[in-house]
């Protein structure tokens, strides 16, 4: 067996899936909403017997390897590293799919020496005496920075250029990773980050992906930015980060909720004060990457953002893509202070409360235009409408939109119906501007006799004794008409004459290998059937169903045959043709 089998072997796919998504039994295999695409009914199957899954929604599936390939933005060689550790199986050697893998890997390694260097000299070097005097004043304590390796860029030109050809690397990798850059005119290079709190920023595996680093001595005659972040790399692309989440994942996942800022000492101040159920993000707008992420751990946000929700078109963006994925939203009002960081050193109370005190979205819009506009006045009234109703008219819940529909009428002192008239109104101009002339795309429906022959093959490798059906099968593939189905159907037949007793792993394993991503998709398929009585009974239905539909279909192209049959001789053969297979479509009918 080689160390790839081994990994595979050694992962439970049950166990490792079921970190990322609530997985339910259902018959022999395991199912929840996909991770990959939005869906309101599970159709994401797991099975713990051929360690595979497969979506019948996306059409995504494959082994545990594959698995965390797609769900964490993997190279091959890093997934396989990822599970062989858990596995506990050392490889003699990691294998990437490319040199992108190899490449990922040299970033991490340097991202990880460098945030130790910075850290080391915020803490424990008179470098970093003024920086860390600094964020003390801020109230943040030594125990908070360690856990989120705060530190210090030394105020140099090449500290960090020079500490990483030390270990071996060279200038176009710390290019590469960020770290560096280079100046074409002298061709020479020179550090990114200087003179600058060092915020570490890890993905939620707990890797160091970059840096972002806040300038805190600054003179009159500095033009330089408040804050510098690593640019984009392999490793680290901004709207896929979450500062914090890997500190804080597992309180988001038993709380059940995020409460998403938006600076790192915001996130500091919070997890110090005790509520640590925290992430930041970069700006005003949550991405779908984030949203993604966060979805695994929870169903409700609390945002405290800086950025005014219903006024900020990319803050909108954010939320309308958050309750596209389904999270319950909720807005963070602060009792006191400008941000969590400042409510905080009020006193950790006012943010507690304040939290406590999160109001629901729609709440949050409704009452930001009331704020804003005077509702005694028709302008007024007609600029709260405008800004309000294209919100509420995307929730996809009826009982919620009708309860915030009344209370925009009450606030309002306009009807209901109203309001529903003016929704039709921008629901029209909004289609009306969406549409184009190509957009008119027809959908073919999916064939009966692929429905059906599929269905049987499901009942068929689910079944814990297909055997029974040995005399039935052989009879069955000459009604099979899909090619790909009935080689299948030829090779379950051949298997269960030759085994006996079947065996999915071994007749996977043995198929041709063309065939095998469409007999793991045939054996996740959810039958919603327990027994093996009920699987009898379908699996006879079916086989009526396929037999009468292969005849109906045979019957058609008879009838065309006929009508283009000129010859005495062909017409005959074909008359008698027609009639044996109405005879057995009637025997089948009764």
């Amino acid at each position: 067996m080689d160390q790839i089998e081994q990994v595979k072997q050694k992962t439970d796919i049950v166990n490792l899936i079921g970190q990322y998504v609530p997985l339910k039994k259902a018959g022999r295999n395991f199912k929840a909403n996909c991770p990959f695409h939005n869906e309101k009914s599970p159709s994401f199957m797991v099975s713990p017997e051929r360690q595979i899954w497969h979506c019948f929604g996306c059409g995504e599936g494959g082994d545990a390897i594959e698995f965390m390939e797609k769900i964490e933005s993997m190279d091959f060689g890093e997934a396989l590293k990822m599970l062989a550790d858990k596995a506990g199986v050392k490889l003699e050697r990691v294998q990437y799919d490319s040199a992108q893998g190899a490449k990922k890997d040299r970033i991490y390694q340097m991202n990880h020496l460098v945030s130790e260097y910075y850290h080391y000299l915020l803490l424990n070097h008179r470098i970093g005496k003024e920086a860390l005097d600094y964020i003390l004043k801020r109230e943040l304590n030594r125990k908070t920075l360690e856990t989120f390796k705060i530190g210090y860029s030394p105020n140099s030109w090449e500290s960090v250029l020079r500490f990483l050809k030390k270990k071996g690397f060279t200038a176009q990798e710390m290019v590469e990773a960020g770290l560096v850059i280079k100046n074409p005119q002298r061709d020479s290079y020179y550090d990114r980050f200087r003179g600058r709190l060092m915020f570490t920023l890890k993905n939620h595996r707990g890797q160091v992906v970059g840096f972002a680093g806040r300038k805190i001595f600054a003179d009159a005659q500095d033009n330089e930015a408040k804050y510098i972040n690593t640019s984009e790399t392999p490793v680290y692309t901004k709207g896929n980060v979450l500062y914090g989440l890997d500190v804080t994942k597992e309180t988001i996942r038993k709380e059940g909720k995020a409460i998403v800022v938006e600076g790192e000492i915001d996130a500091l101040a919070s997890f110090q004060a005790g509520v640590s159920n925290v992430v930041a993000i970069k700006g005003s707008a949550l991405t779908q990457g984030q949203l993604e992420l966060l979805r695994r751990y929870c169903d409700t946000l609390l945002i405290s953002l800086d950025a005014d929700l219903a006024g900020d078109l990319a803050a909108r963006r954010g939320i309308e893509l958050a309750e596209k994925l389904g999270f319950s939203l909720k807005v963070v009002i602060l009792t006191k202070g400008k941000d969590p960081d400042e409510c905080v050193r009020e006193g950790v109370q006012y943010w507690k409360e304040s939290i406590k005190k999160a109001l629901p979205i729609y709440d949050y819009y409704i009452n930001k235009a009331l704020e804003k506009y005077d509702v005694s006045q028709a302008d007024g009234k007609k600029a709260i409408v405008k800004e309000v109703l294209p919100i509420l008219a995307k929730i996809e819940n009826l009982i919620v939109k009708d309860h915030y529909l009344k209370i925009l009428s009450a606030k309002l002192n306009a009807s209901v119906e109203l309001l529903l008239k003016e929704i039709e109104v921008f629901e029209k101009a909004l289609k009306l501007n969406s549409l184009t002339t190509n957009q008119v795309v027809q959908i073919a429906e999916r064939p009966r006799e692929v429905t059906l022959e599929e269905h049987l093959l499901s009942l068929l490798m689910q079944s814990f004794n297909p055997g029974i059906y040995e005399k039935e099968l052989d009879v069955l593939k000459n009604y099979y008409q899909n090619d790909l189905l009935k080689k299948i159907l030829v090779n379950v037949t051949n298997f269960l004459t030759q085994q006996k007793n079947w065996d999915i792993k071994k007749f996977a394993k043995i198929s041709p290998i063309e065939l095998v991503p469409t007999i793991d998709r045939l054996f996740l398929e959810d039958l919603k059937i327990d027994s093996e009585e009920e699987k009898d009974s379908d699996f006879r239905r079916t086989i009526r169903e396929i037999k009468i539909n292969t005849l109906k279909n045979k019957m058609q192209k008879i009838s065309k045959e006929i009508e283009k049959t000129t010859e005495e001789k062909m017409l005959n053969k074909l008359t008698l043709e027609f009639e044996k297979t109405t005879t057995e479509m009637k025997e089948l009918s009764r």
